[in-house]
């Protein structure tokens, strides 16, 4: 096959299935932006705990050595 009859046959299943292209570029574009949503929450996340514990006048290495010996 040549490249042309490739890119017309491609062309015709567009044509016909659209409501199936539909679905597809929704799904793409659906798990794309909840992917770059999920990235963007964790990040804030991590800095909003580094952020508090920076903040934070508690030894934390002292404070988990008297949480494992009481343990």
């Amino acid at each position: 096959m040549r490249l042309r009859e490739i890119f017309h046959i491609v062309t015709i299943n567009m044509i016909e299935n659209k409501f199936r292209l539909l679905l597809t570029t929704l799904g793409i574009i659906v798990g794309t932006i909840t992917i770059i949503l999920v990235i963007a929450i964790g990040k804030g996340g991590e800095k909003e705990a580094a952020k508090q514990f920076s903040k934070s006048e508690i030894d934390f290495e002292r404070w988990y050595f008297i949480l494992l010996t009481n343990a």
